[in-house]
């Protein structure tokens, strides 16, 4: 198995009948007095995530050059902290409501959880600073609220929410329509548009807490996560969760819409 299939393995405690790369690692470490002491993910370039390894052996300290996924995979057989920073775990989010005190964001939980405080760049490149509300224990989904009186009002005055029609996703069953996502960077530009297909609106799913989620079939990349994914109407179809490696291929996905809508409802107590 690769490296990713290898962090689902140790996440879902599949014991393997033979000892995978990584669980060979370990145990060489292991053998010669050697620990992990921390992984710490230091820079995302040119869709690429760079990691360092810190091991010693109680008299010397090393710091080995590795791919994030393996650092990952390791990390967690060990059960070694992982770090990094907020600038590496940028992603995206979309506005989910307005109201007459706050705007609130949806993105994902792993984005959120760690931090109380972030900087929000919104479509013009304005930068303000993002309070948590909160997060779901469920499904992949947190919110970030700013304050209506931080944003200037010509910025203010432009704002809208996602447009959510539930009776009108809820009948698109599994039918195969065409969807898409805009990436906003912080300088307000267009960083990438994508376009794809919805596959399936609620599908098993055997990783993390085994919840339904959408299927899409979308050509995403690190730090779309957190995206709003859209129908040729402009309706709300999906948030990107992200992408699962498998035998017969990867395979895309997304927080369905009425998961999401539930899991802002809980997070901001509405």
């Amino acid at each position: 198995p690769d490296a990713a299939q290898s962090i689902a393995i140790k996440l879902e405690g599949i014991i393997p009948p033979r000892p995978l790369t990584h669980d060979l690692f370990v145990s060489f470490a292991r053998a010669f007095g050697v620990k992990l002491q921390e992984v710490f993910i230091y820079k995302f370039e040119d869709g690429i995530f760079s990691s360092e390894l810190t091991l010693t052996d109680g008299e010397r300290e090393v710091v080995l050059d590795s791919r994030t996924s393996d650092a990952i995979a390791i990390a967690l057989r060990t059960k070694t902290p992982i770090y990094t920073t907020k600038e590496i775990i940028e992603q995206t989010g979309f506005i989910m409501e307005i109201t007459e005190q706050y705007v609130y964001i949806c993105t994902n939980r792993h984005v959120v959880k760690d931090y109380s405080d972030w900087d929000i760049y919104f479509y013009d490149g304005t930068k303000l600073t993002g309070t948590k509300v909160g997060y779901s224990e469920g499904y992949d989904v947190g919110v970030v609220k700013v304050a209506l009186t931080e944003i200037p009002s010509d910025l203010l005055s432009k704002l809208m929410t996602v447009h959510i029609d539930m009776n009108y996703w809820a009948q698109l069953t599994n039918q195969k329509i065409e969807i898409g996502l805009i990436k906003i960077n912080r300088e307000g530009g267009i960083e990438h548009t994508l376009q794809g297909t919805l596959i399936a609106l609620k599908e098993d799913f055997a990783w993390g807490n085994q919840q339904p989620h959408t299927e899409i079939k979308l050509d995403q990349s690190a730090g779309d996560s957190g995206s709003a994914i859209f129908d040729q109407r402009g309706y709300l179809i999906a948030m990107v969760y992200g992408t699962s490696h498998e035998e017969n291929g990867d395979r895309n996905w997304g927080v369905p819409l009425d998961a999401l809508v539930e899991c802002y409802n809980e997070i901001t107590k509405q």
